[in-house]
């Protein structure tokens, strides 16, 4: 009798998961011709204020016994991933228009950012031909199915378009010792900094495509092994064309640089080199040093002073970066070293606001602003970081 209980119980559950089959089936339907207005109507592919109104209204109508804290991730969820598979859908579907399509691709550098892209390109175009090449076979299962590996960094450089997604320093030595070798290709490069790629290029011939890109969507693990398809979807790539304007590009690679961004699903986003590195100085490499310095702080001040360790997800969010290689950095502060001193400076000086504030126990100001400026800025990139 007991066992025919749960039977039951689980039968129920089953009736219920059918019945969400079908639901999520009409909803997809209903994605799709709202996608299509989009297009035809010339609207934002993706609007964060949207997402935040269903969220909303599904949290007032709750009535349980799902709490608030189970709700919002549940649905954001399934926001996110409707989203991912309408993008990929729509770009299936224009996917023979591409000139993109009938390129050979050439990747040097299969690390998290040179895979993902592998995976997304082979994903969204599967007749591409795409080669790789990187000095560690890379032991990603499916990546060694879809790229024609290569034991030399020169047979890559017969490629139509040109990824150079390995560390900054061999991405400024490929670039002082091959552009000769690039004349009438798309090359782009994915370093995190920017002055260094374009003063590489000083002495190159301006007869081929240059992009200083830079796609920001980075995660806590590296590696081949933690790629992923969406790993790009709407996430800012900065683009810099310090090199060659892209007002004086023929056709052919304007259009194929538009296709290769639209196939990740990225959103552009274009600055000079400079402001590039002024800009990342704060939002991405001054970050890193709060957080490992955070979390050398509370060694120090709990650990050492056998305090117990009790914490919450907050300070692991704040920690997450700390788990960064420092060779990585080093590169970064050999070329950036001025910037980030200058946001250095500029925390150290808020901080020391904040500590005036504390000190008179008065800060709902600052705490406003922030709110504001999180609420209004941050969130509305919450997607493409």
């Amino acid at each position: 009798m007991v066992q025919q209980q749960l039977l039951d119980l689980r039968q129920a559950i089953d009736h219920l998961d059918d019945q969400l089959l079908q639901i999520f089936s009409q909803r997809a339907q209903l994605v799709q011709m709202v996608a299509q207005w989009k297009q035809k109507n010339n609207y934002p592919f993706y609007d964060p204020n949207r997402e935040n109104q269903i969220v909303d209204r599904i949290l007032k109508n709750n009535e349980g016994p799902l709490n608030q804290e189970t709700l919002a991730p549940l649905f954001k969820s399934v926001i996110h991933y409707f989203r991912e598979w309408e993008k990929k859908s729509s770009l299936r579907k224009e996917r023979k228009k591409f000139k993109l399509s009938k390129q050979r691709v050439g990747i040097i550098g299969l690390g998290l950012l040179g895979a993902s892209t592998a995976l997304c390109l082979k994903d969204i175009l599967p007749e591409i031909s795409i080669s790789g090449f990187d000095p560690i076979q890379p032991s990603h299962p499916e990546l060694q199915s879809i790229v024609t590996l290569h034991h030399q960094i020169d047979s890559l450089f017969d490629c139509d378009v040109i990824i150079l997604a390995c560390p900054p320093l061999e991405i400024e030595k490929i670039l002082r010792t091959h552009a000769s070798r690039f004349a009438g290709k798309l090359v782009i490069d994915y370093a995190s900094t920017k002055k260094n790629i374009f003063e590489a290029l000083q002495s190159a011939d301006k007869n081929f495509y240059f992009v200083g890109g830079h796609p920001i969507a980075g995660k806590s693990v590296h590696g081949n092994l933690a790629a992923e398809k969406g790993l790009f979807i709407q996430r800012p790539f900065v683009l810099c064309f310090d090199h060659l304007p892209q007002d004086q590009w023929p056709e052919l690679p304007k259009i194929l640089l538009e296709e290769f961004i639209q196939t990740l699903g990225s959103v552009p986003t274009q600055m000079s080199a400079e402001q590039h590195d002024q800009v990342f100085a704060y939002t991405s490499h001054l970050p890193q040093f709060l957080s490992t310095t955070l979390t050398l702080l509370i060694q120090q001040e709990l650990t050492e002073k056998k305090q117990p360790l009790v914490f919450g997800p907050a300070l692991q969010d704040l920690t997450r970066l700390a788990t960064s290689d420092s060779k990585m950095w080093k590169d970064v502060v050999n070329v950036n070293q001025q910037n980030i001193l200058i946001a250095m400076d500029a925390m150290m000086k808020k901080l020391e606001q904040m500590r005036e504030s504390v000190l008179k126990n008065d800060f709902s100001k600052e705490f406003a602003l922030a709110k504001n400026f999180k609420e209004n800025d941050l969130n509305t990139n919450k997607e493409q970081k």
